[in-house]
């Protein structure tokens, strides 16, 4: 296995240290964190979060944003588990939810640090509830009428981009693909804001920059009072096509969500790998040993992913990189493949194995399932969330639920998914969800895939990758994936809502 740098608590740093408490930081008090270290005057300084044996820090680092450290603590040495300079909280709180999958069950030890509203580089960004939308975002039925409208092939979005900005534009910029929709927002040719798949900000227009297709529509003079994109436009445009190059190259090299990801060279020292990751692409050093970590040649790509829900523009590069330099390589089968069931078990000294008719199991597991389809039905997913919750009370375990609704889209309109369409869906679903999760019917036309063991932050990451997997070729004969329109929700317990009807609720796609 990889060591760990071992290094030294920063000296000489002014640090602002909060209570110790037993929970991870939760998104509000990571957003305070950030909100702290970007007031002027607390520049060269650092705030403190204790939980544990761990400590979380924070200092803003000049241009290059918010330094986030993640230090394992013992009383004597410190062990720094990663390292992130970013502006974006939810990267950060993401990340902690990966780690440690408590985080934000208990609100009640948040330790607040005081108003949120502070003065930064001219902004105001003054307390709202998480559940309102976005100020001054203007909704579909008052943008008026599209002043420019079209379709967009490969590598057009860039040049479209270019030339709202090189115009001096101002308004809303709508673009719609398969499986999403972007808002992107001008004022004089400025960007001001974009979101994408529920990514805000600059990640938000690289993400965008590899986009394949799509219609838009341009709306003049509607704006918007809220600033997320902090970098050019023409740097960040460039950063998603280096993204296009880095997930071709990818591909070529034969990953995919369902690959497992295996080491090439077994046995390597720490020495080893920064020698090697050196010779690469610039990457985040400790990030790439953190997710080098991940790395036990039966886990699939998908999987470390859930792992380290950030955006492509964080992970696609580390990847890469890893690739390149000859440390991880991309398999069909996992070599250290778990036996199955059948396989004769090892007997302990004086004790055979019970034997056990498996079968039985099976024909009990069809009962449960709807017969025009082979999946577990509604019924069968209420029993076992009734299940989870029980878990969730006593033990305090996490779990999440995504729903997915919608039909395919014929010359008449949109026709509900047919048993065979749901059960071609539910095969893709299968290939890239763990042994633990759970596919069933969701009602009448939907399907549900309940996940163990996630917040709903980790669901919404792995919905992401879904998305993009469902929409990828031919669903079934007849049925491409552009014609598929399908709504996705997720909500997890006890993170979001502490009941299952509101799960259930807030997991239904909003239409």
């Amino acid at each position: 296995m990889l060591q760990k740098n071992i290094p030294q608590r920063p000296e000489g740093r002014k640090n602002h240290q909060l209570p110790l408490q037993d929970t991870a930081p939760s998104f509000q008090q990571i957003e305070d964190m950030s909100t702290w270290a970007n007031i002027p005057t607390n520049k060269g300084k650092t705030i403190e979060l204790p939980f544990r044996e761990f400590v979380l820090m924070a200092q803003k680092v000049g241009s290059m944003g918010v330094e986030w450290i993640l230090y394992r603590n013992d009383g004597v040495t410190s062990a720094r588990e990663w390292t992130i300079v970013n502006d974006d909280v939810n990267i950060i709180h993401n990340t902690i939810c990966a780690q440690f999958p408590d985080a934000e069950v208990s609100l009640a030890t948040s330790a607040r640090l005081g108003p949120t509203s502070v003065h930064l580089d001219g902004l105001v960004d003054e307390p709202k509830s998480q559940a309102a939308p976005a100020p001054g975002i203007a909704s579909l039925s008052n943008k008026g009428k599209a002043s420019m409208n079209g379709g967009l092939r490969p590598a057009q979005i860039p040049a479209l981009l270019q030339s709202i900005a090189l115009g001096s534009m101002t308004g809303n910029l709508e673009i719609v693909a398969t499986n999403d929709t972007a808002e992107l927002y001008f004022q004089e040719g400025k960007l001001y804001h974009c979101s994408v798949k529920g990514v805000e900000g600059d990640g938000a227009v690289v993400e965008l920059a590899s986009w394949e297709s799509g219609d838009y529509s341009f709306y003049p003079d509607v704006t918007v009072d809220k600033l997320t994109v902090r970098n050019r436009l023409e740097n960040l445009l460039m950063e998603g096509m280096t993204l296009v190059d880095h997930l071709k190259s990818l591909a070529a090299a034969g990953m995919t969500m369902e690959s497992f990801v295996v080491r090439v060279v077994p046995g390597i020292t720490e020495h080893q790998f920064e020698q090697m990751v050196s010779q690469g692409i610039p990457a985040d050093l400790n990030f790439q040993k953190s997710l080098y970590q991940t790395v036990d040649d039966k886990t699939q790509m998908i999987e470390i992913l859930r792992r380290f829900p950030f955006p492509k523009r964080f992970w696609v590069p580390t990847i890469f990189n890893l690739m390149q330099c000859k440390l991880i390589k991309f398999v069909d089968e996992s070599p250290n493949a778990v036996p199955a069931l059948s396989t004769p078990a090892q007997a302990s000294p004086g004790i055979e194995p019970l034997q056990v008719d498996w079968q039985q199991v099976r024909m009990l597991e069809r009962g449960l399932t709807r017969s025009d389809t082979g999946i577990l039905s509604y019924a069968a997913l209420l029993l076992f969330l009734e299940r989870e919750f029980a878990r969730n009370e006593r033990f305090h375990r996490p779990f999440s639920l995504i729903v997915i609704e919608g039909g395919i889209l014929r010359p008449e309109g949109i026709q509900p998914l047919s048993a065979e369409a749901l059960k071609a869906l539910a095969q893709r679903i299968e290939k890239l969800k763990r042994k633990t999760d759970t596919i069933t019917h969701f009602e009448m036309f939907g399907l549900a895939i309940l996940l163990p063991e996630t917040l709903a932050a980790s669901a919404r990451g792995f919905l992401t990758t879904l998305n993009e997997a469902i929409y990828k070729g031919e669903l079934m004969p007849g049925v491409p994936g552009e014609s598929l329109k399908l709504e996705f929700g997720a909500s997890g317990i006890p993170d979001e809502c502490n009941s299952l009807e509101m799960l259930l609720a807030l997991a239904k796609p909003k239409r």
